[in-house]
């Protein structure tokens, strides 16, 4: 969940796109739109992470662990039995504006990121919903500013 923590004003604008190209998704796809609600300023992003793996299956891991994206070594505790499709990059901004790798322990609540996500579309078919789910899937997470660089 990506909320603003004061700085709504930028934040406000990214929510309003998003709305727009999933309403714009939803127009083409002939489906009933569901904008974002913008008033409540916060944006839900979900991705699966975990593959169950089979008894008897055995796949290639696509996201090799290390200490540097596990460092609690509690992903590695269960691939033996889930597959980790995805793990979200964390990174903070230098000065000189190049991206260096970091923990995702070290983003704290009220940091000022960026984040990169993409859309993913698919239709569902119910008999209680019917149409295309447009889902936000994130990619990686760029700190800007610390909380108090942000405040000052």
């Amino acid at each position: 969940m990506l909320e603003s923590g004061g700085i709504s004003v930028p934040f406000k604008a990214q929510l309003e796109a998003l709305s727009n190209i999933r309403l714009l998704i939803h127009m083409q796809a002939g489906g009933t739109p569901t904008p974002l609600d913008v008033e409540v300023g916060s944006v839900s992003l979900r991705r699966p992470v975990f593959t169950k793996v089979r008894a008897g299956e055995r796949q290639a891991a696509t996201v090799e662990l290390n200490n540097m994206n596990d460092p609690y070594r509690s992903a590695r505790k269960v691939v033996g039995r889930w597959r980790i499709d995805h793990i979200v990059d964390t990174y903070v901004r230098r000065p000189n504006g190049a991206n260096m790798r970091i923990v995702p322990d070290a983003l704290k609540r009220g940091n000022f990121v960026e984040v990169s996500v993409t859309l993913r579309t698919h239709t569902v078919v119910t008999h209680k919903r019917h149409g295309p789910v447009v889902e936000l899937w994130m990619h990686d997470v760029v700190r800007l500013w610390s909380a108090k660089e942000a405040k000052v």
